[in-house]
């Protein structure tokens, strides 16, 4: 059985924040900013008090899972990686809009040097051409 001591520490005790938390907050942070919002509009969007990202950054606890959900389903670009251990990109479908938009320039310049080749081989037609005649004048005037 606990002393009373032990329940009124129990009570105000708050876990020391470890530096997943405080780099999840960081992230979420820059996110939050990127967006063009703050804490206290997001609070209200998901239903969550007021002041509770406050209580998140200053009172060292945990976000919690549920927190995380809502935060997840409320930006569904943001990246789940990127947010909880700060590997990958911020945004989801950002490597594969950076590989699509690659994929069009390679296309593009493709088409594009396609497009001189079949020149090229146009100019060297008519060269052909060209020369076939030259070699029949002097074949007609070597005779």
């Amino acid at each position: 059985m606990e002393t009373k001591l032990e329940q009124k520490n129990a009570k105000t005790f708050t876990a020391p924040q470890s530096s997943h938390n405080v780099a999840l907050f960081a992230r979420l942070s820059e996110f939050v900013e990127k967006k063009g919002d703050n804490f206290g509009r997001l609070a209200r969007s998901l239903d969550l008090s007021p002041t509770f990202f406050h209580s998140f950054k200053t009172k060292k606890s945990s976000i919690g899972s549920e927190a995380l959900m809502k935060i997840l389903m409320h930006y569904p670009e943001l990246s789940a990686e990127w947010l909880l251990r700060g590997t990958g990109t911020m945004l989801i479908g950002t490597i594969y809009k950076d590989e699509v938009e690659h994929y069009h320039t390679v296309e593009k310049m493709t088409n594009e040097l396609q497009s001189r080749v079949d020149d090229l081989v146009k100019i060297v037609g008519k060269l052909d051409k060209d020369s076939k005649r030259l070699d029949k004048v002097r074949n007609k005037k070597a005779r």
